[in-house]
């Protein structure tokens, strides 16, 4: 994300809380979901800030989409959990932290046969017959 992307959306952020302050758990949605959008597309990015970080490691993109999913949710939900003092900050995030440990093992746990490695533009060929 460039630098007027994260300035519009911070902008954004800002006039939605106003809209949102007198709605029951509107800021707890906007807390949740507003850093969700910044933090999928930072993570998301093949270029961006995290992809070229993990370029170097050869994780399936599958298990990378599903390991930055939970994270970011764990992440929103915990900085939206500080903004509600109805929530508990810390039993938010343990309780999404958790499954993240499932993930390992249920991916060993997987079909491999079922697992395609092929990438959307091998795909897309091969349905329309493109060489």
């Amino acid at each position: 994300m460039n630098k007027k992307q994260i300035f519009a959306w911070a902008v954004l952020m800002a006039l939605s809380a106003c809209v949102l302050q007198y709605m029951h758990n509107g800021i707890f949605g906007l807390l949740d979901n507003g850093p969700m959008l910044v933090l999928m597309l930072m993570g998301l990015d093949p270029d961006g800030w995290l992809g070229n970080r993990l370029a170097k490691y050869e994780i399936h993109p599958m298990y990378l989409a599903c390991a930055m999913a939970m994270l970011v949710n764990t992440m929103t939900d915990g900085i939206a959990g500080l903004g509600d003092p109805a929530s508990s900050f810390i039993g938010v995030v343990v309780g999404c932290l958790l499954p993240i440990t499932f993930l390992p093992f249920i991916w060993k746990l997987r079909d491999r046969e079922s697992i395609s490695t092929e990438t959307h533009e091998e795909h897309w060929d091969e349905v329309h017959n493109i060489d």
